[in-house]
């Protein structure tokens, strides 16, 4: 298929290989090809997937796959590749699928087994029963990137696009009133293909697969180690690290969506802007850099800043979880933090995150037990009582925005705060965090300090679809409002809030708000 590709791969930095170290690539696809052409490519392509003999076996009852059969021939009599909710219904009729409910039962586990696309949060009216156009489109704006077209020029070199161009090259799929260019928009950014950016000349939606991929990478900093993050997979007595097809580009969309924590890093030679490698700015100040190694996510810190290092893992962590839901990994196949230690093996970082194992050196490094503060920086806040942490000032939890003086290394002051706060303090109490550089993205974790449980917090996060901050600020009510087991931790107080800050890491913010509040009585 397409021997011009074959040839000429090399020159081409959009290519990804299948291996870095081997001359390879996976499969070359022409995807500007059309009509016939692009039929004969299709199939070519699938016969070449076909024969690796991996297959997924789908139970369906009979009266489903009469269902979406039927939704598959008036597709395609209508020469659409999406059916309107009302006919859906009349199809549903015509099987006995009488009751509305029955219909949504039915179209919800099609969607559960990958058959149709049916996501009626947000597209109610629409059922694709054959996503390929959808696909077709994105696959047109990624190729348009090959060329040297002017319209193209910001999604190449930017990732930006605005709405105008996708419905350039959606003209087809867009020609029904039911599903408009803005339909897809929404359908991208619910599935974080693709993130919303403002006040942006250049394009609304960043696209980060429309990049090209990196060059030469620069060298890893040394003040501060990269931060790797892996998956373990055993196979016999060898253990292998990997990293899900697609974790990446998710990723950093998940990070952009934080808005007020997450910006674009300049647009120059000394930062990465690619499909595999996307320098970010973090909290206004600091500069990181993430790498795709295929293997695993290689964290870059740029600067000396270590005192800020566990809050950037905990910003990357739930950008990475939040990816692997969207990915629909199992729940037991969790992620891990490594590093690449001395002798350039791989250290994976065990659940107490003070120690680590090394895969492959006879010789343990204990790079997270040794005085090397380059390693250690990211997990400052569960190293208290490890070796040199005094030395090295690892337990003071330094947050992106106090200035000023160095956070207590002793324990809560002794002097007690009386009072009970309510609702009417909410803005305060969000006025003192921001303050002393509480970032909000453990809101999680605080929550549960204070006394709220689980499925509480669950309910703020998916009514809030990630945004950190109003998240915390339904958190903090909740806790003003002494919701759930909020008394039996003292209520809200700011002894109460001082000492879940505390037990979180945020000894800083704690410092800091206790002073406040000294100072004024």
């Amino acid at each position: 298929m397409n021997k011009v590709l074959l040839e000429e791969y090399k020159a081409n930095i959009k290519v990804i290989r299948n291996r870095q170290d081997h001359d390879n690539i996976i499969y070359p696809v022409n995807t500007m090809l059309k009509g016939p052409e692009r039929e004969e490519a299709s199939v070519a392509l699938c016969t070449k997937i076909s024969s690796f003999r991996v297959a997924m076996r789908i139970c369906i009852p009979i009266r489903l796959f009469v269902f979406e059969i039927s939704l598959q021939r008036e597709a395609k009599q209508k020469g659409r590749s999406f059916l309107t909710k009302e006919e859906v219904k009349e199809i549903g009729k015509s099987l006995r699928l009488n009751e509305e409910s029955d219909i949504e039962k039915a179209l919800q586990y099609l969607h559960n087994v990958t058959i149709i696309l049916y996501y009626p949060g947000i597209l109610s009216n629409i059922i694709f029963v054959d996503p390929e156009p959808i696909l077709d489109v994105l696959s047109l704006l990624i190729a348009s990137t090959y060329t040297d077209h002017t319209e193209t020029y910001d999604l190449r070199i930017l990732g930006l696009f605005n709405e105008d161009l996708l419905q350039l090259f959606g003209k087809k799929i867009f020609e029904h009133a039911d599903f408009t260019s803005s339909h897809m928009i929404t359908l991208l950014l619910h599935l974080h293909i693709i993130a919303k950016v403002e006040n942006r000349e250049e394009g609304d939606y960043f696209f980060p697969c429309a990049l090209p991929s990196h060059g030469e990478l620069k060298a890893p900093p040394t003040e501060i180690q990269p931060l790797l993050i892996t998956w373990k997979i055993k196979k016999r007595d060898e253990t292998t690290l990997a990293i899900p097809q697609g974790l990446f580009p998710l990723t950093i969309v998940h990070l952009l969506e934080k808005k007020d924590d997450i910006r674009f890093s300049p647009v120059n030679e000394e930062y990465y802007r690619c499909n595999n490698a996307m320098s970010l700015r973090v909290f206004e100040e600091y500069h990181i850099d993430i790498i795709n190694r295929y293997t695993h996510l290689e964290i870059r810190v740029r600067g000396h800043c270590r005192g800020i290092c566990p809050q950037i893992r905990e910003l990357v962590s739930k950008a990475v979880e939040d990816s692997s839901k969207d990915l629909k990994l199992k729940e037991d196949n969790k992620f891990v933090f490594a590093f690449k230690c001395p002798p350039r093996n791989t250290c994976i970082v065990q659940e107490d995150k003070c120690s680590t194992l090394c895969t492959l050196c006879e010789d343990q490094c204990d790079v997270l037990q040794g005085d090397d503060d380059s390693y250690r920086c990211w997990f400052s806040d569960h190293q208290s009582s490890s070796p040199g942490a005094a030395e090295t000032g690892m337990i003071r939890k330094r947050t992106h925005s106090m200035k000023g003086a160095e956070p207590s290394l002793e324990g809560p002051p002794t002097k007690r705060h009386k009072g009970q706060l309510d609702i009417n303090c909410l803005v305060h109490i969000l006025d003192l965090l921001k303050k002393h550089g509480y970032s909000g993205v453990s809101y999680n974790d605080l929550g549960l300090h204070l006394g709220l449980l689980p499925a509480t917090l669950d309910v703020i996060e998916a009514n809030n679809k990630g945004d950190v901050c109003t998240c915390l600020k339904e958190c903090l009510k909740k806790w003003l409002q002494q919701a759930d087991d909020v008394k039996s931790k003292g209520g809200p107080t700011y002894d109460t809030l001082i000492e879940a800050l505390r037990e979180i890491g945020e000894n800083a913010v704690a410092d800091g708000i206790d002073r406040d509040i000294n100072s004024k009585e």
